[in-house]
């Protein structure tokens, strides 16, 4: 049996005790959902990463804080969800003999690990009696205030965003069949506002993740600290790229190197060409096609299907992006290469970084950024 087990960092040392207890128990395959260190961290979040474990019918659950209320409260807000808070074994007994509870909620603060471990034995291993206890249980099961939350559903700002970049390349698709010279020579321009509404989603992704770095530095591990310095070195380098460092905005010369071994004759890296090979196509292209793949199509669904893997992606702080992402990029990279021309690939990049200022702002593990 599948046991999903959480607390807050008040019953962080609580949780450690009762987790190496339960996987030293045969029958019984623990999942820990968080908190993974003593920092502080908010048990609502913990509490529904839980609740949607039990409510997917994936296990039962074991939930703990301070008190117990706090994330009682919270797992009962989501319908076929019957969190027990509990002090006693009789009460737990009691919880699924009757109540058929599917998550048992405890408080650190009041009961000893003792006591709770003796409360988890007894819930454990007491079957629920059924009959009478049926038909009152089906009076509420459905009563939850929050329904099955699907963290694939689209934000309204994502679908005027999305919405906007698809008409924006679909209108190129038809400009290029149409006037192929307006279209590679104004549309997709260079320096024009194609590049700098990339530029923009770049900038406002930086932002977003420096914010996240203040907000978050005291409250998340060293591996998600990393994680977003990273994603801010990766936006800064991109939006740099982009502009070529402000060569062209502020009228700079190319270093010499940069002048004979850059295609464009400008500042920046992709453009370069080392030893004849092109460092646009073999990294900017093909290695960035190969990471694309792997990020929409691979990563989402061992995202779901791997505990290991779970676990690693939520501590580097690694968004994960909704199928509705994967689905939007599918239809500018179609739209863009029916355009037929050279200059595609100016689409699929203005598009690309504005479907990532999507993801990154709403991914599939939204909770995460939360503080």
């Amino acid at each position: 049996m599948k046991i999903f087990i959480a607390s807050d960092h008040a019953a962080f040392a609580a949780k450690e005790e009762l987790k190496a207890y339960l996987a030293a128990k045969l029958g019984f395959e623990c999942f820990d959902e968080g908190c993974f260190s003593p920092e502080r961290a908010s048990y609502s979040d913990l509490a529904t990463k839980v609740a949607l474990r039990v409510q997917n019918r994936e296990g039962l659950g074991l939930l703990l804080c301070g008190s117990g209320i706090g994330v009682s409260m919270v797992a009962n807000r989501y319908r076929n969800v019957r969190a027990a808070l509990c002090r006693t074994s009789e009460e737990a007994k009691l919880s699924r003999e009757h109540n058929d509870a599917n998550i048992l909620c405890v408080g650190a603060r009041i009961s000893s690990v003792e006591s709770i471990k003796q409360m988890v034995d007894v819930w454990l291993t007491t079957a629920f009696e059924g009959g009478r206890h049926s038909e009152r249980i089906a009076t509420f099961n459905n009563l939850g205030a929050v329904g099955k939350v699907n963290p694939e559903k689209l934000a309204t700002p994502e679908y005027w965003i999305l919405g906007a970049v698809i008409a924006a390349v679909l209108f190129g698709t038809i400009l290029a069949q149409y006037n192929r010279t307006y279209f590679e020579t104004v549309y997709t321009l260079e320096d024009g506002w194609l590049e700098y509404g990339g530029v923009w989603a770049l900038g406002l992704l930086l932002v977003l993740c420096l914010k996240r770095i203040k907000d978050l530095w005291r409250v998340r591990t060293w591996t998600f600290r990393l994680g977003l310095i990273i994603l801010a070195l990766l936006f800064l380098f991109g939006a740099g790229e982009e502009i070529s460092w402000g060569q062209r905005i502020f009228g700079n010369e190319s270093p010499a190197y940069f002048a004979n071994n850059n295609t464009q004759g400008e500042t920046s890296f992709h453009n370069l060409v080392i030893g004849g090979v092109k460092i646009n196509k073999l990294i900017f292209g093909t290695g960035l096609t190969i990471g694309v793949i792997f990020y929409f199509l691979v990563l989402p669904i061992v995202y779901r299907r791997k505990e290991t893997i779970r676990k690693f992606v939520d501590n580097f702080g690694i968004p994960i992006p909704k199928k509705w992402h994967l689905l939007a990029y599918i239809i500018v990279v179609l739209l863009a290469y029916a355009s037929g021309s050279h200059k595609k690939g100016e689409l699929m990049e203005f598009a690309g970084v504005w479907i990532f200022f999507c993801l990154y702002f709403f991914p599939v593990n939204k909770s995460i950024f939360e503080k």
